[in-house]
């Protein structure tokens, strides 16, 4: 009689022993999968912040290309205006002395009452 016990322990051993294999399975299979979504997920979280920097570069490039432009544009036109002053000096050098003598004097009266 105590084979016969015996037998069915390891008979129901076995049995319940298969469903618990069958589950240890299924977890290794459903770990693999959170494995795999994360290796994909890392990759188009890289490839996202890669566009993200390659963007932000592009954008700082045309800033500086247009930052570049004005100040030429700029440059360009306050030569203009030099060049106009410069012809206007020569030509009427004494008026030229007399308009930056008054300005001047202006300017030192003003800065002089926000002293006091």
């Amino acid at each position: 009689m105590s084979t016969m016990t015996t037998n069915k322990k390891d008979e129901t051993q076995k049995n319940d022993s298969h469903p618990v294999r069958e589950g240890v399975a299924d977890l290794k299979r459903d770990a693999q999968d959170i494995k795999d979504d994360l290796d994909v997920l890392k990759d188009d979280a890289v490839k996202l912040g890669t566009h993200a920097t390659q963007h932000t570069i592009d954008v700082a490039k045309t800033g500086v290309q247009s930052s570049t432009e004005f100040a030429k544009g700029a440059c360009d036109t306050v030569k203009s205006y030099q060049d106009g002053m410069n012809k206007q000096i020569r030509s009427h050098p004494t008026t030229s002395v007399l308009i930056a003598l008054g300005a001047g004097m202006l300017v030192g009266r003003v800065l002089g009452s926000m002293r006091r």
